[in-house]
């Protein structure tokens, strides 16, 4: 009943000209000794815009609104939403500096700042985890340009484009950010604690794993049974929450297993590779990742093809991890201006 409703009223509104817009009739109540009744766009308009007056808790608990009316009419929805540039939560404060269109592009930059402790740093990303809510269809991007040490600050460059090469149409865009990361590390050279020319064909678990993806080649009969292989090491650490947890020769393919500890929270990721005696680097054919039995961490198996002398090979890795996950409901609407 209410996106019903509020199709009936925003379905039909073309943002730039509800002030003027004619009268939009509400749905008839069939209820027995009810009217049907009439609802003026100024009383919508009225209704709506309030919400720019209200204090932040009140408009916390108006915001599925502004969510449905996005679902259903979201040039309306976009049109009545109250200009902010900046927003406040879990101590973070988040700052629209500057935002403007090229044709089908926005360009927009953005800050975040740690008000209370450290949690913003060099190395924050903001995790996949923005959005973008806008009256059309595009794709976006996202990167840290700078960090200011003395203040804390890190700034981001968003660019929003339009699909189908179509100009951006609409004056405003609302952001909005759930979680970011920082406290990153990154390791990248050789494994040494691996020895290679001592290997001998490996056993693996014989029960099924919950396969989370594959990339490259792998042998068809892996994908369809996976069985990967035993945790024939005590966990060769490499950083924080990223270990190698198994090495062997499963029918003449060398495996290499490596577990990414909670990475729903961390991001935790990365690859390992082969350099052989003469320096030459070694790519995996193919790997498959699986969940631990909690599904939070991961495994990957990287296959490759034995060279013609594991003596002299050696294991490397290039991994990144993350300490901290900040949480938290931050979200601004900026107007964008034209070039």
């Amino acid at each position: 009943m209410f996106k019903e409703r509020y199709r009936q009223l925003f379905e039909t509104i073309n943002p730039r000209e509800a002030l003027i817009s004619s009268t939009i009739h509400a749905a008839e109540n069939r209820s027995a000794g009810r009217m049907s009744r009439r609802l003026r766009p100024a009383l919508i308009l009225a209704a709506i815009c309030l919400c720019g007056t209200l204090s932040l808790p009140v408009m916390a608990a108006v915001e599925p609104l502004y969510q449905a009316m996005y679902q259903i009419s979201p040039g309306a929805a976009q049109f009545f939403k109250p200009v902010s540039l900046t927003d406040e939560d879990n101590g973070i404060r988040m700052e629209v500096l500057s935002a403007s269109i090229h044709g089908e592009v926005a360009e927009i930059y953005v800050t975040l700042r740690d008000l209370t402790q450290n949690r913003v740093d060099a190395t924050t990303d903001l995790f996949d985890s923005y959005s973008i809510n806008t009256p059309f269809d595009c794709t976006a991007t996202c990167r840290q340009v700078q960090f200011d040490r003395d203040t804390g600050t890190a700034t981001f460059f968003i660019q929003i484009t339009q699909t189908g090469n179509q100009k951006i149409t609409g004056d405003k865009i609302t952001f909005t950010l759930r979680e970011f990361l920082s406290g990153k590390q990154r390791y990248s050279g050789p494994i040494d604690q691996i020895a290679l020319d001592d290997l001998s064909q490996s056993a693996a678990v014989s029960e099924p794993v919950d396969i989370r993806g594959f990339s490259g080649t792998v042998p068809e009969q892996y994908l369809k049974s996976f069985m990967p292989l035993l945790r024939n090491t005590p966990g060769i650490g490499v950083l924080d929450g990223i270990s190698v947890t198994a090495v062997g020769i499963v029918e003449n393919q060398l495996r290499i297993q490596v577990f990414y500890e909670d990475i729903l929270r961390t991001d935790n990721h990365g690859f390992v590779s082969l350099r052989d005696a003469a320096g030459r680097q070694i790519s995996c054919t193919g790997s498959v990742s699986f969940w631990d039995e909690q599904r939070c961490g991961s495994y990957e198996e990287s296959f490759f093809e034995i060279p013609a002398q594991l003596d002299g090979c050696r294991v490397e890795g290039e991994f990144w991890s993350s300490s901290t996950l900040t949480q938290g409901a931050w979200q601004v609407t900026f107007p964008l201006g034209e070039d």
